[in-house]
């Protein structure tokens, strides 16, 4: 399939080309969006696994071109969920499930439902978990302890960056902005700074990633005084993947292929066939936030 670079148009102009509706003659290009910190590698790979298992699916349903995009910005991805510029998107679950609710309060508007899940792993060492991290020098030993502290986090948009450790503050009576300060940072390097600094009293980061910053900065976690987990979460689930609506009833011959061959283009990852109906392991987290 032949690349080419990606024009700029208006939302009802791209929302035609993309979807099987655009002037005759004219080439749609199949965009997806991956989510995190995919580099050139993941994203180039991803493009070729997608043109050799599914190209010709693309090309009979009028896609002349595949345009893979990356970001790792909660923000914009929760944004490009209600642009609904792309055919394919990951996102992190809270980020999708956020969105949606607001989607969900002009229910036209909202152009996405879940193909895939991504499920955790109990046995794996790198099962991903939320943690909320204190200095080991620090009086506190449990959450209740924050109350009228401050709190540093990525995003509350990301399920174990802000998102699981605020729902279980919430379950303790914390809440933001009544009897716990809150703190976003842009980086997890500023957050575990923040913390060595006391800017914070604690920190919300996905687990192993304060020791990582340390590891890789050079710094002794010791004399710095060591870390203290206040709160582990279980095993949480990966990222999800969405399609837009149109691309599901205008091709579902395509769509079918797509549930077929696309876990197997992730094969390090464990991926699951998923609605937004059955998956309620974050459903009703969302649905508890105020």
């Amino acid at each position: 399939m032949r690349k080419r670079a990606f024009v700029n148009l208006t939302w009802c102009v791209v929302a035609g080309s993309l979807f099987g509706i655009s002037p005759a003659g004219a080439e749609q290009a199949f965009r997806v969006g991956l989510w995190g910190a995919s580099g050139p590698n993941r994203v180039q790979a991803f493009q070729s696994a997608l043109e050799e298992a599914l190209g010709e699916d693309l090309a009979a349903a009028g896609f002349g071109s595949i345009e893979v995009e990356s970001t790792g910005d909660f923000d914009r991805r929760y944004e490009q969920l209600g642009e609904a510029r792309y055919a394919l998107l990951e996102a992190d679950p809270a980020t999708y499930f956020l969105a949606r609710r607001r989607g969900g309060e002009a229910a036209q508007r909202w152009q996405y439902d879940l193909l895939f899940q991504t499920l955790p792993s109990a046995t794996s060492s790198t099962a991903l978990r939320g943690v909320i991290l204190c200095r080991d020098s620090s009086e506190m030993q449990s959450l209740g302890d924050l109350r009228g502290r401050v709190l540093g986090i990525l995003s509350d948009r990301g399920l174990a960056y802000g998102g699981i450790q605020l729902s279980a503050l919430g379950l303790q009576g914390l809440e933001r902005h009544r009897n716990l300060h809150v703190l976003q940072s842009d980086t997890e390097a500023n957050l575990c700074k923040a913390l060595l600094c006391g800017f914070v009293d604690a920190i919300a980061l996905p687990e192993g990633r304060a020791l990582a910053f340390f590891q890789k900065e050079g710094l002794d976690l010791a004399q710095h005084g060591g870390l203290k987990a206040l709160f582990r979460s279980e095993p949480l689930p990966g990222p999800v993947w969405c399609i837009h609506r149109q691309l599901a009833r205008n091709n579902a011959d395509l769509v079918a292929r797509l549930r077929c061959f696309f876990p197997a283009l992730w094969e390090e990852e464990f991926l699951v066939p998923s609605r937004d109906s059955y998956y309620v392991t974050l459903q009703a987290w969302v649905q508890a936030r105020p």
